[in-house]
């Protein structure tokens, strides 16, 4: 079960064992499910913007038109819902501007030893310049000196070397600013090179620039597998996290959850030197169990797409799903920021210089040497990763957290990335800007199609010469509402006027038939009066239905009967 308390981070290493670490993922994994999309779109509107944009829709999204009261019938109208691509041209032209920019980037050291040799190296470069420009100062001297004739010459070239003085030093620090490397950059800028070209960067950040446009935002994971840095593409839809207040980067989030499914081989493959035999046995197992009883329709297992939030009001789901609809297990990672303890040391060195270094809390100072030691507390990441129901894996801190030199409490959880647009607001990508536009077209043309699909043509041909001039001028037979040529064609001339003969010879007899009194003749009236102009109405003006007629005709009668 979830833990919504978190668990206490400011604990020694000792006091942090696997049973803290297992509270620890449980309890991340409940707050996520409840505030993880304050700032993030919900996973629902973020399946459903891949959906468009690799042409699907689902058809509940615009129940709103094919239904619009709400009914659930299920006959089905003459026109179907379809999906018109209006929205791959546009991300297909930012897709590949995106493929035509320059991927460059420059290694700097920007630590003091590294800027004052820099510096040292700018001035070794300008007083060479200099030198040199003495050396041909004194050349030319020594030429002038053997040919006076030469003097006015030799002058106009110090005049045009003084000249180039200012330009020459400007020279000297755009190549340091930009070109010059030292040992330790150039040596960078190799294995940059290399881990670019071996983990196929470009491709990469193609693919974050994708995301950002359909999802609203870019997510990488760095970390070392075998012993090399490599770099893959989190996907939104299996990322979870918890960011800090007014943050829109995932770089320092306190809670960090990647939520997927895996089989069991793959999981073996994964983590084979984590796994106990015991641990292996149990996958196995319960994936076995899992599988048959599925087969034998026993359990309903959600799809890989039910985890944390799944409706589309963006509220939490079911998180106890262990098992997907093809027997995979689900394979939870989690990141969260905890604390550690360091203490800053004081020492003389060799040479009789003070000296300070960070250690861990477990060093043990040496009073004789005049050590003295400081303790503080400071951030640190923690991992676990979660198999199945409650199996409990890599509890441990985060390996190769990058911390800044400055701040050693700010350090790296190894995800790196952004969430576009979320100032005071949920995100809000691209595709969310259009789909209401895509779902405008869709409804634009399936009204068109009703509208083809309810088009009946010429539905009766009458000579206009036929017609008397007082029905003509009364607009009563040639009406906007063409209710006339509509009953022609929906009855016949000739059944319609069967009808109507029936109407009439039964309503005279049932009036001839009833005894009334006064009271009831006020009634009476009222009644057929109203049911007579209702069939004027319909067969001749077109505002009224038919099936308007068959409701007065049915009171009428009824009445009447009642009086009988």
């Amino acid at each position: 079960m979830p833990h919504i308390d978190f668990p206490r981070q400011k604990l020694s290493r000792r006091k942090k064992t696997q049973k803290w670490g297992e509270e620890c993922i449980e309890s991340a994994l409940g707050l996520i499910g409840i505030y993880d999309h304050t700032r993030r779109s919900s996973r629902f509107k973020k399946k459903r913007n891949y959906d468009l944009y690799n042409g699907k829709f689902d058809k509940k999204d615009l129940e709103y038109v094919t239904d619009p009261l709400g009914l659930g019938g299920t006959a089905e109208l003459p026109a179907t819902l379809q999906y018109y691509d209006v929205a791959s041209p546009i991300f297909n032209l930012l897709l590949g501007e995106e493929t035509k920019r320059a991927f460059s980037y420059v290694v700097r050291s920007i630590n003091e030893e590294a800027i004052g040799q820099k510096e040292e190296e700018k001035k070794k470069a300008v007083v060479g310049y200099f030198q040199g420009l003495m050396q041909q100062s004194m050349e030319a001297f020594m030429q002038e000196q053997q040919r006076p004739n030469n003097q006015e010459q030799m002058q106009q070239l110090m005049m045009q070397a003084q000249q180039n003085i200012p330009e020459e030093l400007k020279r000297i620090q755009k190549y340091f600013d930009y070109d010059f490397q030292d040992m330790n950059e150039s040596v960078a800028h190799k294995l940059l090179t290399y881990f670019e070209r071996q983990q196929n960067l470009k491709s990469k950040f193609n693919k974050g620039w994708e995301d950002a446009l359909i999802a609203g935002e870019e997510i990488y994971c760095i970390e070392e597998v075998s012993n090399e840095p490599v770099v893959r593409n989190v996907n939104p839809l299996e990322f979870y996290c918890l960011l800090p207040h007014n943050s829109d980067l995932v770089d320092h989030a306190d809670i960090i959850v990647e939520d997927t499914w895996m089989s069991v081989n793959t999981i073996i493959d994964n983590y084979y030197e984590d796994l106990t035999a015991a641990q292996i046995d149990k996958l196995e197992r319960e994936h076995g169990n899992r599988t048959s009883m599925q087969s034998n329709s026993l359990l309903n297992y959600p799809s890989p797409e039910k985890l944390f939030i799944e409706n589309r009001e963006g509220e939490a789901g079911n998180v106890f799903n262990y098992y997907d609809q093809d027997g995979n297990i689900r394979v939870t990672k989690v990141v969260w920021k905890s604390m550690r303890k360091i203490g800053r040391l004081s020492y003389i060195d060799e040479l009789g210089m003070p000296q300070e270094t960070i250690v861990t809390e477990s060093y043990k100072i040496d009073p004789d040497a005049g050590e003295k030691i400081e303790y503080m507390w400071v951030s640190e990441y923690w991992e676990g990763t979660k198999l199945g129901e409650n199996i409990y894996i890599h509890i441990r801190p985060r390996p190769n957290q990058f911390r800044h030199m400055d701040n050693l409490s700010m350090c790296s959880s190894g995800y790196v990335g952004t969430v576009y647009n979320s100032n005071n607001s949920q995100s809000v990508s691209l595709m969310d800007r259009l789909v209401p536009w895509i779902y405008l077209y869709i409804t634009m043309w399936y009204r068109l199609e009703l509208a083809i699909a309810a088009n009946q043509g010429k539905i009766a041909l009458i000579d206009l010469s036929l017609v008397p001039n007082f029905l003509k001028n009364s607009g009563y037979i040639i009406s906007s509402h063409n209710g006339y040529l509509a009953i022609l064609t929906q009855y016949g001339l000739i059944f319609g006027g069967i009808i109507i003969l029936i109407f009439v010879i039964k309503t005279i007899e049932l009036l001839n038939s009833v005894k009334y009194d006064s009271e009831d003749k006020v009634y009476i009236f009222c009644i057929t009066y109203t049911l007579v102009y209702a069939v004027f109405e319909t067969m001749i003006t077109g505002i009224n239905e038919f099936q308007t007629i068959l409701f007065w005709f049915s009171l009428h009668n009824n009445y009447l009967f009642l009086l009988c």
